[in-house]
């Protein structure tokens, strides 16, 4: 019996040093977190501000693409109505 406790004496302290050990890294990984926090703090705000230019920026970019294409339909459009007011072509004029 007096083996016995021995051993669970020794395993109870061998458990309550894993246990310490166990909170100091988590303290030192705690203390650690609230040094890198405000880093992570502005880095996420400049994230959000770059992230924010960058769809202002692709916004504006779809907007000339569609001005862009109203353009080319209206030209094109354009282009329809002076060719149907010029004269049919003659018939001996192939086409290639």
């Amino acid at each position: 019996m007096a083996v016995w406790r021995a051993q669970n004496e020794k395993a109870v302290e061998a458990a309550r040093a894993k246990q310490e050990e166990a909170r100091a890294s988590q303290e030192a990984t705690r203390a650690e977190l609230e040094e890198l926090r405000p880093v992570w703090e502005k880095e996420r705000v400049e994230f959000r501000e770059n992230f924010e230019e960058s769809k202002r920026k692709t916004d504006q970019i779809l907007v000339e693409l569609k001005e862009g294409r109203d353009e080319r339909r209206a030209m094109l459009e354009a282009l329809f109505r002076v060719m149907d007011r010029l004269p049919p072509p003659p018939p001996n004029l192939r086409s290639a």
